[in-house]
């Protein structure tokens, strides 16, 4: 375990509230520069959709990680579902703001003239015969958003941040925590760490579109490590299946994001085996800027600007194991 580590839920493209957490969590200084020492970050991934500037945040982490490496730290982020879904283009979830952010002065000047083409063609048509012609032009708009050719190229498995977010781990432990976007469940646990991201890098690198893609593929179980929703909101049988998964992958924490809270704060479940970090940084009128804290053992949540929560001492043992067999083997 490092001296401290600091978890970030769904971000959702709010690069303002990611550069507030990390100024909080004493991880950057107001330059944008890693301060973290040998603290390590982990962000579990959803950067994208609903987003407002999602690239930035990318490119913000990518930046963090250098520094942050050269100072013996570590920052690491998590593939989430909304970035299978961008990288195979499926924008369901996506904001045209997300595609501004993509385009580029050549790009711009080339919509401006399409769109002004469209709405000459559009005064040709016979009122009668068609909407108002506000209402068309708005129409073409939403067709046709700036950016969208540079946002697809960028995010393609073969572009700048696609092939970025290929090579980003679904799963990853560090002492005894596994970090992943949705949680790990027993069948994804049998096949270990290795196996969970080699089958997720391996589905990344197709080039099929999203929802055509095999039902069996990773990317889309609703059980899988960027779907399921188990950890967050099960019950029945839900403690034998985190033995399992801890047993297997030697862990006592697991701690997921994906699904947001009830009332957008931090919780634990199971004594502190899971920890939900999902806290909707990414819906500002709902939703709340926070972060996990683990530092000497302690699981801390932080919402800024000064609101600080000791959620409890954070297990180091999985949980299948009771205390009279840890009695029975010290003897």
């Amino acid at each position: 375990m490092p001296p401290k580590l600091v978890a970030i839920g769904d971000l959702q493209g709010n690069l303002s509230g990611l550069e507030t957490l990390l100024r909080a969590a004493g991880l950057m200084d107001r330059a944008s520069r890693w301060i973290g020492g040998t603290s390590v970050l982990v962000q579990l991934g959803d950067i994208f959709g609903r987003a407002q500037n999602p690239r930035g945040a990318c490119d913000l982490l990518r930046d963090l990680a250098e520094e942050a490496e050269e100072a013996g730290g570590g920052v690491h982020v998590i593939i989430g579902n909304h970035e299978a879904e961008v990288v195979h283009r499926y924008e369901f979830e996506c904001d045209p703001r997300e595609y501004v952010r993509f385009a580029t002065h050549a790009s711009l000047r080339k919509w401006k003239r399409e769109r002004a083409l469209a709405e000459e063609s559009f005064w040709s048509l016979g009122q009668e015969e068609s909407l108002p012609l506000a209402n068309l032009v708005r129409a073409w708009e939403l067709l046709h958003p700036v950016g969208r050719e540079e946002f697809r190229k960028a995010l393609s498995p073969r572009g700048e941040y696609g092939k970025w977010i290929c090579s980003l781990p679904a799963a990853i432990k560090i002492g005894p925590i596994l970090f992943s976007h949705a949680g790990v469940l027993p069948p994804y646990a049998k096949m270990g760490l290795n196996g969970i991201n080699e089958a997720v890098s391996h589905a990344m690198e197709s080039n099929a579109y999203f929802p055509a893609m095999a039902e069996d593929n990773v990317l889309l179980d609703p059980e899988g490590p960027l779907w399921t929703r188990a950890l967050a909101w099960g019950a029945r049988g839900l403690k034998a299946a985190l033995a399992e998964v801890e047993r297997r992958i030697g862990i006592a924490v697991q701690i997921i994001g994906h699904t947001p809270t009830d009332d957008y704060r931090i919780r634990t479940r199971h004594n502190h085996h899971i920890v939900c970090i999902d806290t909707g940084i990414g819906r500002p009128k709902e939703g709340r800027l926070s972060a996990l804290v683990v530092q000497d053992g302690i699981l801390w949540a932080i919402y800024p600007p000064r609101e600080r929560r000791k959620l409890g001492v954070m297990p180091t043992q999985p949980q299948s194991q009771s205390s009279r067999a840890r009695r029975r083997r010290r003897t």
